[in-house]
């Protein structure tokens, strides 16, 4: 299947580009159609990607709606695997979320409304034909609460997606917006990211976006003030990013017609993945290492406002030096939620002179605090030593494949938990490894490690299998 020309619009009134992925996924689903005589080599050329008039709509879905989505996308996509099904902690899931009713038919509603949204793909003309392609596919497929987890489908076109290494998913998968206005706007601008600039938008196209009627904020002057200014602000406020705007009349009026978005990243901004990462496993360290319960989660989730994370890793940071001089005595979670809501903070000048108290060597006999942290850093030298090794020799083995087999094992290392966590760290999206195989060390010992258990796993299996 050949891909559907494109050809760059004049910069002046230019359309905003639309979402590649999005468009990946149309053409997945017409190369199905087209085994039934609906190939995308003949769709109709006119408006929307460019040179066709296809366009892929997010239909039906509140806020809360949208917060469930991200994160079962989220959970979908940290699974290199394709499944059937997938589940996640019920806690989990809401601390991601960002939800603290223990109203549960509440959830269930959310669920189900998160069911009957679609992306959606169908002609963009007024005058469509009636033979022209459409195709629709549910965004969650059955869903289940049962012991504490949930359980869900996700249809396996839109797995593709969601687990491609080349794209992430075409929704925010970190940021609890209050407004669905902002949430939306910040889901469009997540495109234009790299380029800074939207182009210019029709306003009719930007109602568009926002799901508005024709005739719902016809006048300019109360869209701007009801609904562009409070989700561009929030986004600002949110997100990292800088969003500003311009616009431009019509020609020979004064009536706004096009507006423009400039988007900046600042120095606090990161993927959305990323911060989801972060997300998780800071609960993980309540949950597991702290022994939070529901009901601590749920305070912490609804004091986010003020509670962020930069307060949040103060308090651990906290809890766990006062831990170490043996100072907590009964509850951990109970400790940790004093220093959080009284915003305890451990003082450089306290670090400093235990610093001069382990240099003057002030303890007389060894501190068994300090020899189970002195073990603890050897066993972490062994281990750092010992991914070095076996990343080495997994290296060496990579470049003597072939180069089809490379590339196999390539895309399989890119897909690995390992691989996503080393790009959180260098601040890329886990596609971009590949570029770095040949000059990064860490790239190479990560992907050598990978390799090398790879060949272990692929060894017993082939030992079990002999009679």
């Amino acid at each position: 299947m050949t891909a559907l020309p494109t050809s760059p619009p004049s910069p002046d009134n230019a359309p905003p580009k639309n979402d590649g992925k999005a468009m990946q996924l149309a053409l997945s689903l017409f190369s199905e159609l087209g085994a039934h005589g609906a190939g995308a080599d003949h769709l109709p050329v006119q408006v929307g990607f460019h040179k066709n008039n296809l366009f892929i709509n997010i239909v039906d879905m509140s806020l809360s709606a949208r917060r469930a989505i991200d994160v079962l996308y989220f959970i979908t996509a940290q699974d290199p695997e394709y499944k059937s099904g997938y589940r996640i902690d019920l806690n989990i899931f809401k601390w991601l979320m960002g939800y603290t009713s223990n109203n549960r038919k509440h959830l269930q509603s959310i669920l189900r409304e998160a069911q009957k949204a679609a992306v959606q793909i169908e002609s963009s003309g007024p005058e469509a034909s009636t033979d022209e392609p459409w195709a629709s596919i549910p965004m969650l497929g059955p869903v289940a609460i049962a012991n504490g987890k949930i359980f869900f489908e996700i249809h396996h076109r839109l797995q593709a997606e969601i687990k491609s290494p080349a794209a992430s998913h075409f929704l925010s998968l970190r940021y609890v917006f209050k407004s669905i206005h902002a949430k939306i706007l910040f889901d469009r601008l997540q495109l234009f990211i790299a380029q800074g600039t939207t182009g210019w938008i029709s306003l009719d196209e930007l109602r568009g976006w926002w799901g508005f009627k024709a005739d719902e904020y016809a006048e300019f002057k109360k869209m701007r003030q009801r609904v562009i200014e409070k989700a561009v602000s929030q986004i600002n406020e949110v997100t990292g990013l800088h969003v500003s705007y311009d616009t431009k009349n019509v020609p020979g009026s004064k009536r706004v017609g096009n507006i423009r978005f400039q988007i900046e990243k600042t120095a606090q901004f990161d993927a959305p993945q990323a911060s989801m990462i972060a997300l998780k496993a800071q609960y993980e360290v309540l949950r597991n290492e702290f022994g939070l319960n529901g009901a601590q989660l749920d305070e912490i989730i609804s004091h986010r406002d003020e509670w962020d994370d930069d307060r949040l890793q103060k308090a651990i940071e906290y809890t766990r030096y006062q831990i170490a001089q043996g100072k907590v005595k009964r509850s951990v979670a109970g400790y940790f939620m004093k220093a959080v809501r009284e915003a305890y903070a451990l003082g450089t000048a306290q670090l400093q002179i235990d610093a001069i108290a382990a240099s003057n060597d002030i303890a007389v006999s060894p501190n068994p605090l300090q020899q189970a942290v002195a073990a603890r850093e050897q066993a972490i030298q062994a281990e750092v030593d010992q991914l070095e090794t076996l990343g080495h020799t997994g290296y060496e083995a990579y470049l003597a494949m072939e180069p089809a087999q490379r590339a196999e094992v390539l895309r399989e290392f890119i897909r690995s938990l390992p691989a996503r966590t080393l790009a959180v760290q260098l601040h890329i999206e886990p596609a971009m490894l590949a570029t770095l195989v040949g000059d990064n060390t860490d790239v190479q010992t990560q992907l050598g490690a990978f390799v090398a258990m790879r060949t272990v796993r692929t060894t017993r299996r082939r030992r079990v299998a002999i009679p």
